[in-house]
């Protein structure tokens, strides 16, 4: 992939990465604006505003906004996480130039019609819902609301009360805030031709500022408990959530922890899944999960077996904790790690969805770029030995256990 990046004097920055061979083009319009940007008594608003910019526009509706990119085949979608959004689409390369004036639109120009506003809050309250009643999300809810500040640990799709009570005038005044020009980063994979990248820099070139210029923060790690559970009386699993802070994408020890969270959870050959799930089988469904933001992050363990099993499955997964803290991992294991998430880097980049993802997050987090080959020298530089003091070293924080399980089992359950 050639790789390139543009930095306009209005502060947009422009990301291309050109594949040879490809007949899609995959776009990304996006800014580091997310849920830790939302106001006190507005959680919830970066969530709503990138729902209701599909909802059409002051040039189209919403049906001329899906249907063109949708009838050539193409998808069109969004994203708000903590600290960024992203809207996207990937489409074959002839049309590319109408799904970027169709995006601009939404992202420049939205309705923010009042009709539309009642009933994407209903959607979103709906949302809500199906993520309360999957003990999945709501044991992660739950650890994440317990261990970080409240700008991080609050849901990204926001409070009930909140949601209810965000105007139109709230959406346009954040919009106006946050989404102008000085905030924006625009991302292209795939065929590239020369019309696409002169037609984004003569769009931007229209775009007003926006009045704030995102501020860089960071979430704290600070438990309230070690012990947390929520008892639920439709469902006969218990859902176990082991986690503790682990670094960000700019601290010390990032790559580090990309390795370890390999090893210790991702595949049928990964530490977690030989031991806990195939020589003792404990659980149908355990991994690990490493939540990396650009300053901090939280390393997680993720399982769920019966209210019988449940002792011995946490005993088990604090053995392995204990371990590894004590530097137990062999040389084999960091291998594999290392090995697995460099394989898995190089195939994600055959896709154009994937690498302009990619290329954004990168260009949010460290202001540019990074070509493939560099981040593969990143992973492979690391040694065993650092590997091993670090990961022992960051591992000595505090834990914490949250649980999702059956009512009357989770009234008398303790640590």
């Amino acid at each position: 992939m050639n790789l390139s990046i543009v930095k306009l004097e209005n502060g947009c920055k422009v990301v291309i990465g050109e594949m040879e061979g490809i007949k899609s083009t995959s776009l990304g319009i996006g800014f580091p604006i997310g849920s830790v940007h939302d106001p006190k008594g507005k959680t919830g608003i970066s969530h709503y505003i990138e729902h209701m910019l599909f909802k059409g526009t002051k040039n189209r509706t919403m049906d001329e906004i899906k249907e063109p990119i949708e009838k050539v085949g193409g998808i069109l979608n969004g994203s708000t996480g903590r600290e960024s959004v992203i809207y996207y689409a990937k489409v074959p390369h002839f049309f590319s130039l109408e799904a970027l004036e169709i995006m601009m639109d939404m992202v420049v120009n939205p309705a923010f019609d009042e009709n539309e506003m009642e009933k994407e809050r209903k959607v979103i309250l709906e949302e809500m819902r199906m993520e309360m009643d999957d003990p999945y999300t709501r044991v992660h809810d739950i650890f994440i609301q317990n261990c970080w500040d409240d700008g991080y640990g609050r849901s990204i799709l926001g409070s009930l009360e909140d949601l209810k009570n965000i105007s139109r005038k709230d959406l346009e005044n954040f919009h106006t805030r946050f989404y102008g020009v000085n905030n924006l980063v625009i991302s292209m994979a795939g065929r590239i031709d020369v019309e696409l990248k002169e037609k984004v820099f003569e769009m931007v070139e229209k775009m007003k500022k926006a009045s704030s210029v995102c501020n860089e923060s960071k979430p704290e790690y600070k438990p309230k408990s070690r012990f947390l559970k929520e008892g639920r009386r439709d469902i006969t699993q218990v859902h176990v959530l082991i986690g503790t802070k682990a670094p960000g994408k700019l601290d010390d020890g990032y790559e580090c922890f990309l390795i370890f969270d390999t090893l210790m959870g991702s595949g049928m050959s990964s530490r977690l899944f030989r031991k806990i799930r195939e020589e003792r089988g404990l659980t149908y469904n355990i991994s690990s999960e490493y939540i990396p933001l650009r300053r901090g992050g939280l390393f997680l363990i993720y399982a769920s077996t019966s209210t019988d099993g449940y002792r011995e499955l946490t005993d088990s997964i604090s053995k392995e904790i204990d371990e590894v803290k004590n530097g137990k991992i062999s040389l084999e294991e960091f291998e594999y790690g290392k090995k697995r998430f460099m394989g898995e880097l190089m195939l994600s980049v055959e896709s154009t969805q994937a690498n302009m993802i990619r290329i954004f997050d990168n260009t949010i987090t460290y202001g540019e770029p990074m070509d493939l080959d560099d981040w593969l020298k990143r992973i492979e530089h690391v040694e065993y030995d650092d590997f091993l003091s670090t990961v022992s070293e960051m591992l000595k924080d505090d834990w914490v256990l949250s649980l999702v399980g059956p009512s009357d089992f989770i009234e008398k359950v303790k640590p």
